[in-house]
């Protein structure tokens, strides 16, 4: 039987119920890997070791706790939006638009815009933070900290980058995976599914970025996050490339890993968090915004001009 028919003719709700299963089956799988080989990887226990995720203490917990994030990335992001590709259409490349061409231009200008982006998304995150929930929602807002800081103390742990080869591996466990593997997801898979369900690419482009932002379960960055995949979203709707998204997803992260690297090496005074939030960086925050509307609508320009040759 023609693998396409699987789910090619199914309505997208079905389809959304669908690629929401495989991906639960598939980040099962995947998370379940790490665990059968710490013992002879990384000479820990970690069926039986209760203290796993809040021992980040030693070089071996670390390295496994990396490793655990690598799988379930991967899991999670990597091959659900294949494997669902695949039992769709036989035209995979097309439906992810992996294949159409890239124009240079279009790399440069998503390129600066992403990198100019980051005083305007921490300005953001820090209006973001300042948000207090009403006293009835206590419990959640709570929780919601909670999560906030037990995920800000992992990233410390995983961004400290004592080497250029650590500095490399979380190059790619932070930046190159989640840019390849969240934008097939969430652009090339979520965000196509939706629009068709709803008849209208622009819900498509910001319920998908809803999902990108609320999937991290950092609240107190909602904002500027959910702003990123609606921006991550749009280019690829103007250009018709995965590519650009990819990129953009990758030089956000990337630059935030090798900024962190370099304050830590003392080349740089400032952190990364810090850049776009003080006083004295007002003036970047609203050079950042301009920087991001010109070049969204350079983007946007050159992608009309490219269909129209």
């Amino acid at each position: 039987m023609d693998r396409s028919l699987l789910l090619g003719n199914r309505h997208p709700l079905s389809q959304l119920f669908i690629f929401l299963g495989i991906a639960l089956l598939s980040v099962s799988i995947f998370s379940f890997i790490p665990f059968l080989l710490a013992q002879p990887l990384f000479g820990i226990d970690a069926l039986h070791d209760q203290d796993l995720f809040s021992n980040h203490t030693t070089p071996a917990s670390i390295a496994l706790l990396k490793f655990i994030q690598l799988m379930q990335s991967i899991g999670l992001f990597v091959v659900p939006p294949l494997l669902f590709t695949y039992l769709y259409t036989k035209q995979i490349k097309g439906y992810l638009q992996i294949n159409l061409p890239i124009f240079p231009l279009q790399l440069v200008f998503i390129t600066i815009m992403l990198v100019a982006a980051m005083p305007a998304i921490n300005w953001m995150g820090e209006m973001n933070a300042q948000l207090n929930l009403p006293s009835s929602l206590h419990g959640l807002e709570v929780w919601m900290k909670k999560m906030e800081t037990e995920a800000e103390a992992l990233t410390k742990v995983f961004l400290q980058m004592p080497n250029i080869g650590i500095l490399l591996f979380n190059l790619v466990l932070v930046a190159i995976i989640p840019a390849i593997g969240e934008e097939l997801v969430f652009r090339g898979v979520l965000q196509k599914i939706i629009a068709e369900w709803t008849k209208n690419k622009h819900l498509g482009i910001w319920i998908s970025a809803i999902l990108f932002s609320a999937m991290h379960l950092q609240f107190y960055g909602f904002v500027p996050r959910m702003l990123l995949g609606a921006l991550l979203g749009y280019s690829l709707v103007w250009t018709g490339s995965i590519w650009i998204p990819i990129l953009g997803h990758f030089v956000n992260n990337a630059t935030a890993v090798l900024l962190t690297y370099l304050e830590q090496r003392g080349k740089i005074s400032t952190t990364v968090e810090s850049i776009g939030t003080t006083s004295e960086t007002q003036l970047i925050v609203l050079f950042s915004f301009a920087i991001v509307f010109l070049f969204s609508f350079l983007l946007w320009r050159s992608s009309k001009v490219e269909k129209q040759s």
